[in-house]
């Protein structure tokens, strides 16, 4: 108990923080290491918490929903196609199939021509497939929704390309973005009409969406008005593994019962296949999101500790030749529990707020205790001894 109050004494008492640099060094390593530990909690916390099924939540989905109903669910034979396609594990990873037995790549589906007799050729490795109606949901006064059709776009989109140039790549994102969010779907031609779509991959999926809202293509050409914002999403057919059953994930979806909103296809199958996919780059953007967060808190409080040495080096600091930069850092670390841990909490609440409290809170708290033991604040009606600081 008597450890915890002097880590809060911390936070204000200036004489707690120079008692420090005399602690054991085991406990100083301790409390270094759990200064370190609260700045990575609520980066773990939000980073697990986050889940790609939350693409298709009501305020997030933009319409696709009963697009991807429609591909999975439907009885219309231009369907019949797309819903062969399913993912098996095989000795090089989980892959795309059409049918049992043959990758999408290499079947007749991927290389026909499309439905709704709208011819296009393979551009930049891209093939159109399915052209969907996009709606627009809205909720009513007693809580039901509505849909309205909004749009007919090519919605599905199929990749040749290597694993090398994959979409979750910098390359393949930026050539997603060129070749097929700004196609024109009403004449064929490159353009700047913007619309919702999501392209199969041999390794990966990528989920585009767009504002079902009316786009002025003259106003945004001659720059009076912006272009829409669009969001993205992409997800690792490796982490499909939990889904497959007897080695097969189809994108068929059969309902058991009558339609509802808990098990249409989108949100049962395709909130699957998105939360599943993500998580492997959600997990590995969380731990490089940590080591940032780790690495830079180090690398504060080791400077802040070389920074407290380097001012007790002046004449006329209450240290001087009375601290080394070993202590220096002990200082420093003792000053930073608290600070870290107002940080953590703060940081559940709001993340730029913790990191505001993290790294200025600490600059602040350094700067204080710094100031309180520089020559300047000695006066003949305040004198302590030569170890002490004026709290």
């Amino acid at each position: 108990m008597g450890t915890v109050k002097y880590l809060w004494q911390c936070l204000y008492k200036n004489q707690a923080i120079i008692d420090g640099r005399k602690r054991k060094w085991w406990l100083v390593v301790i409390v270094f290491i759990l200064s370190i530990a609260l700045l990575m909690i609520p980066i773990l916390s939000s980073g697990y918490m986050t889940s790609g099924g939350a693409v298709l939540e009501p305020s997030n989905e933009k319409g696709i929903s009963i697009a991807l109903d429609t591909l999975s669910s439907s009885n219309d034979a231009k369907y019949a196609d797309f819903q062969k396609l399913n993912f098996q594990d095989t000795s090089d990873g989980i892959q795309l199939f059409y049918g049992d037995n043959t990758s999408y790549v290499d079947s007749q589906f991927f290389t026909d021509t499309t439905i709704d007799n709208g011819v296009r050729s393979e551009t930049n490795n891209y093939n159109f497939k399915h052209r969907v109606t996009i709606y627009n949901t809205t909720t009513n006064a007693d809580g039901s929704t509505s849909h309205t059709p909004a749009q007919s776009e090519e919605f599905v989109y199929f990749s040749v390309y290597s694993t090398k140039n994959d979409i979750t790549t910098k390359e393949g994102s930026t050539a997603v973005n060129a070749s097929i969010a700004r196609i024109n779907s009403t004449d064929n031609k490159t353009g700047t009409a913007y619309h919702s779509f999501i392209l199969f991959a041999p390794k990966s999926y990528m989920v585009v969406l767009y504002p079902n809202a009316p786009v002025d293509l003259d106003k945004i050409a001659n720059k009076s008005a912006n272009a829409p914002s669009g969001s993205s999403m992409s997800g690792l057919y490796s982490g499909l593994s939990p889904l497959l059953k007897d080695n097969k994930f189809s994108l068929k979806y059969t309902m058991t019962d009558a339609a509802t909103l808990e098990n249409t296809a989108s949100n049962v199958l395709w909130k699957d296949l998105f939360a599943q996919g993500y998580r492997p780059i959600r997990d590995q953007n969380t731990w490089v999101m940590v080591g940032i967060v780790a690495g830079s808190g180090v690398g504060l409080i080791v400077l802040g500790g070389i920074v407290l040495w380097l001012f007790t080096l002046g004449k006329s600091n209450l240290l001087h030749k009375n601290c080394n930069a070993w202590e220096g850092i002990q200082m420093s670390i003792m000053s930073s529990f608290t600070v870290c841990l107002l940080a953590m909490i703060f940081f559940f609440f709001s993340s730029s707020y913790g990191i505001m409290i993290g790294v200025f809170g600490y600059i602040m708290r350094l700067t204080f205790l710094i100031n309180r033991t520089s020559g300047k604040f000695n006066s003949s009606k305040e004198q302590k001894p030569l170890y002490q600081s004026r709290s």
